[in-house]
């Protein structure tokens, strides 16, 4: 049995089989002015159009269920109860709640895509400019120190803009997609991560957790050094390296939701990457599998000629999204 999504003024209200659906019409808790939308269907549709619902049953008198929208149009009432964390991390659930929510969503999330990609190769542009008049200057003998501190400095200043742009823009990027799991799409979500409460802890939280992730990988890149000074690189060698790049893969996965809490939470950087570290301690290797498969489904999209990235991007970070949901739960007042 398919289940159905129901909307209400663009809020997801979540998805039910077809006995809730026609329980929930006879109590109150659906309107028959609510959208709804079912496999295979090609578009939403109001539930007073579904013909195929059962009879409601015997217990479904229950009393009118009021769901009303406050001042951000966030959905209250019984239907709108907060979701608690489920305490562990389930990829199948994941994957499905993920395509089931391109299917649905699939014209905003590309576009948000899109857009997403144009601004991060808008951000480099100065970066690369800067580094090619500096190649340029050079090639012609024109070595100056004053020269060579002057362009070193303004490539250092776009260089830094660009990475603080990185950090918004991949913290707007996953709440957007978690905000599709909720309800319909706004592309104004892409931009979350530029308020004037998120940005500065977005931008703390991103370079706290790269010196925190570099640092740890240190011991790492001096083994490669010094293998290359000598030549060579053994089995042992390279096992050695693997080894030491544990640390740091472990330290990445458990603060890959700090973002997210930034922006959805409300938290500062140091109480979003413990929570996040906390959170994800206990379900560390359900969350790095799913972050292998979402990578494993982007290198697809750059082997369908790059253009397929604007569909599987989406849906493998859809799928650790859902994963945040599952892991931290969330509520009404939280959205």
């Amino acid at each position: 049995m398919a289940m159905i999504f129901i909307n209400r003024n663009r809020q997801s209200l979540g998805q039910f089989d077809e006995q809730d659906v026609a329980d929930g019409l006879k109590s109150g808790k659906f309107l028959p002015e609510d959208l709804a939308w079912q496999e295979p269907m090609d578009s939403w549709k109001p539930l007073a159009e579904f013909s195929n619902l059962p009879s409601p049953s015997e217990s479904s008198g229950l009393e009118p269920c009021e769901l009303q929208g406050d001042a951000d149009g966030i959905v209250t009432g019984a239907a709108a109860a907060p979701r608690q964390p489920d305490g562990k991390l389930d990829i199948g659930k994941c994957m499905e709640a993920g395509w089931n929510c391109f299917t649905i969503h699939w014209g905003n999330l590309v576009l948000g895509t899109l857009i997403i990609f144009a601004l991060s190769i808008a951000s480099q542009i100065p970066v690369q400019a800067c580094q090619f008049v500096f190649e340029m200057f050079k090639k012609h003998g024109r070595q100056e120190p004053w020269l060579l501190v002057t362009g070193g400095v303004v490539f250092f200043f776009f260089w830094v803009l660009a990475m603080i742009a990185s950090a918004l823009l991949k913290g707007g990027f996953l709440y957007f997609l978690l905000t599709a799991l909720r309800r319909t799409p706004n592309l104004s979500d892409l931009f979350a991560g530029f308020k004037e409460s998120t940005w500065l802890q977005l931008v703390l939280g991103m370079l706290l957790t790269a010196f925190i992730v570099v640092g740890a990988m240190a011991p790492c890149f001096l083994l490669i050094g010094w293998t290359a000074a000598k030549g060579g690189m053994s089995v042992l060698s390279l096992l050695e390296i693997l080894f030491l790049l544990l640390p740091g893969i472990y330290l990445a996965v458990v603060f890959y939701y700090a973002p997210v809490l930034i922006i959805d939470r409300k938290m500062d950087f140091w109480e979003a990457m413990q929570r996040s570290r906390r959170i994800v301690h206990s379900q560390w290797f359900p969350v790095f599998g799913l972050m292998l498969l979402a990578g494993l489904v982007s290198l697809l999209g750059i082997l369908l000629c790059c253009v397929g990235l604007l569909a599987t991007v989406p849906i493998g970070h859809l799928w650790l999204m859902e994963g945040y949901r599952q892991l931290f739960g969330e509520s009404t007042e939280e959205h």
